[in-house]
């Protein structure tokens, strides 16, 4: 591999294969030391290139490193989406797997905004118009649109709309029990939107805590957020049944 004390101009590179374990090492000047070890790629060299200015200049490269490049452009524009409104950047647990349950929830949030985007912009033309967002393809107003939509997806998952979205006008249909097994999801718009206005959808229920749990002691708490943040019985707190 490279190391960051040799000085060699932008561009150069060096390859280790091990035969036996079908294994490339590749190491390469860029910007900084890119180093890669693949087990799917070859030891051959391509052309890249790199834009200069309005020009773009031709140079030689490791093939993984070609490979790497065109597969992690799609995973830095995830990135840059999630990073937005990130849970897991703006918390911190003792416990790692908490932190890795809000990274999750990230992951999800983030998938959820591009297949509604996908599905409601039929015309959607590339990672800029996901990221602008609306006609005008600017940064700020992509965010608006972004937290509105998060905005509206906890909204759905507090009171329970979300099982009540069967109009199919975003191109997406929830299929729950209330869809007949012989009928298609889309053919049995009509019946499932009728069935789903009889059904009571469970809301939530805000209680008092010293009300719901009065005349017991701290050890048989059943809120886990009053135990985790170590409340005294007899404080008064928003008890979620």
């Amino acid at each position: 591999m490279i190391q960051g004390s040799d000085e060699l101009a932008r561009g150069a590179m060096k390859q280790g294969v091990c035969v036996a374990k079908h294994i490339v090492a590749a190491s390469r000047v860029d910007g900084s030391i890119v180093n890669i070890v693949s087990n799917a790629d070859n030891s051959g060299t391509t052309t890249v290139y790199r834009r200069i200015k309005q020009e773009r200049v031709p140079c030689d490269a490791p093939t993984c490193v070609r490979e790497y490049n065109s597969a992690m452009q799609g995973v830095d524009r995830h990135n840059q989406l999630r990073g937005r409104l990130a849970l897991a950047d703006g918390h911190s647990f003792k416990i790692w797997h908490k932190k890795m349950a809000l990274a999750f929830i990230d992951i999800a949030r983030c998938n959820a905004y591009i297949c509604h985007q996908l599905a409601s912009i039929p015309e959607l033309n590339g990672e800029e118009d996901l990221l602008g967002g609306d006609e005008e393809g600017s940064a700020r107003s992509g965010r608006g649109k972004h937290r509105s939509f998060v905005a509206s997806l906890v909204r759905e998952m507090f009171d329970g709309s979300w099982s009540e979205s069967l109009d199919n006008d975003d191109c997406m249909l929830y299929t729950g029990s209330c869809t007949s097994s012989g009928i298609a999801p889309s053919s049995a718009e009509g019946e499932t939107e009728t069935k789903a206005t009889d059904q009571i959808v469970p809301n939530c229920v805000v209680r008092e805590s010293w009300l719901e749990l009065k005349g017991r002691s701290r050890a048989m708490r059943e809120c886990v957020v009053c135990r985790f943040e170590g409340r005294r019985p007899t404080q008064k707190t928003d008890y979620c049944r």
